[in-house]
């Protein structure tokens, strides 16, 4: 594709919004993973009714496991202030990854197999973006966070920027507001949130969130060969240029069908 204009990572928002009014509804992905749950604390202490929903598709396994952060969630702030539900991104993930391989691998290389995850997390994004509009919820949210902005594109600042661009698109507020907090799971128990400070170390097979095979695949290569060889685990440039990519090409067409 001919260069894209990438969002300047300025733009991207870190702050927890305040509700407009107790009870205003927020959707937070929520993997249950340490991140993800404090993303969901922070947006409950503003005052907001969080809607948490979790994604899977067909390589990932495990994503009851969720249901253990989404415990210790209503305990500390209550039930009242969460609405759960599971979600497949199974045809999303068609259309953005499996149909169109072989394409993909011609026109962006190897590259391209390793974009699952990538593929995987716009996804998670855009049926967001469906799920808001559907419930008419104005304020969405992830737990991208910075320790894994080095390894998984993503995660990456200049494609956390096309996220953000995405959701603007579609009147929605989004914001990544725990990327700078190092040891999310620290904080939780530090907040009394979780009784556990130390779940963040756990590699491969998580307690509290899904465990994915291509995922898996993905980070054993970054972590034991892509780092240590090259210095980097991916070009962050491409990344935003491949995200884009799928985003207009897919995403977009896809939201205003659906929307229509």
């Amino acid at each position: 594709m001919s260069e894209c204009s990438i969002p300047s990572c300025a733009i991207l928002s870190r702050e927890v919004p305040q509700a407009p009014e107790p009870g205003t509804p927020a959707t937070v992905l929520f993997s249950g993973g340490s991140d993800s749950t404090l993303t969901a604390s922070l947006y409950a202490e503003a005052g907001f009714t969080v809607h948490l929903v979790t994604y899977s598709h067909r390589v990932m396994r495990f994503t009851d496991k969720c249901l253990k952060s989404l415990k210790s969630l209503q305990d500390h702030h209550g039930a009242d202030r969460f609405v759960h539900s599971f979600a497949s991104l199974d045809p999303l993930m068609d259309l953005l990854f499996f149909q169109p391989l072989w394409q993909d691998l011609r026109r962006w290389g190897t590259y391209a197999l390793p974009m699952c995850c990538g593929s995987c997390k716009l996804a998670m994004h855009a049926q967001t973006i469906l799920y808001n509009r559907r419930h008419g919820i104005r304020y969405a949210a992830d737990g991208s966070n910075i320790e894994m902005s080095e390894l998984f594109p993503e995660q990456m600042p200049a494609v956390l920027a096309l996220y953000s661009d995405l959701y603007r698109r579609y009147g929605i507020h989004h914001a990544n507001p725990v990327f700078d907090v190092r040891r999310t799971d620290h904080e939780l128990y530090e907040r009394g949130v979780t009784k556990r400070r130390n779940y963040k170390q756990q590699f491969f097979v998580y307690s509290n969130q899904h465990s994915c095979f291509a995922g898996t695949l993905l980070h054993a290569y970054t972590a034991g060969l892509a780092v240590p060889l090259l210095g980097r685990s991916s070009d962050p440039v491409k990344a935003a240029r491949y995200v884009q990519a799928k985003i207009e090409e897919v995403c977009v067409p896809y939201l205003d069908r659906e929307l229509a």
